[in-house]
């Protein structure tokens, strides 16, 4: 079976749309996540501030090991979404340098739609910081988290 090269184009444009749609799909979990765990984490330490709560030794233990294993679950599920999301975003590289995209003259003559780094875009090389934010924003709220937990009843 043959196919043509108007047919290649759409198949091609097809799979681009729907890496899109990947895209946006893992960028909305983790921010839904990570909202989440901040607000848990966070309404958490609020409460244990502003209700002037008293814990045990064992129950600041507890609780610690609790926001640590809680912490450690949901960054190894961003750090699944991360790859996906990389995966996808690589996928998506390929497709718009396979339609030509990427070449210089393409839309405008002697212009290039993307900057040359656009290649690096799903890699590490790659200038996009959303990931690592997510996971310094988490870090941070399971921080203030532990920080009341082990101040309950000492500074407040």
């Amino acid at each position: 079976m043959e196919i043509g090269e108007q047919d290649k184009v759409q198949i091609l444009l097809a799979q681009l749309e729907r890496r899109y749609e990947a895209i946006e799909k893992i960028r909305e979990r983790v921010y839904n996540i990570s909202i989440w765990t901040l607000g848990i984490f966070l309404g958490a330490a609020g409460l244990i501030v502003q209700g002037n709560i008293q814990l045990s030794l064992l129950a600041k233990i507890f609780l610690a090991v609790a926001g640590g294993f809680a912490l450690v679950a949901i960054l190894f599920y961003v750090k699944d979404l991360e790859r996906g999301f990389r995966n996808q975003f690589q996928v998506v590289v390929q497709i718009e340098m396979l339609l030509g995209l990427g070449k210089k003259g393409f839309f405008a003559p002697e212009e290039e739609l993307y900057p040359s780094e656009w290649t690096q875009a799903g890699t590490k090389l790659g200038s996009g910081r959303f990931f690592r934010n997510t996971y310094l924003l988490l870090s941070l709220g399971a921080v203030v988290l532990l920080v009341a937990i082990g101040a309950s009843g000492l500074l407040f």
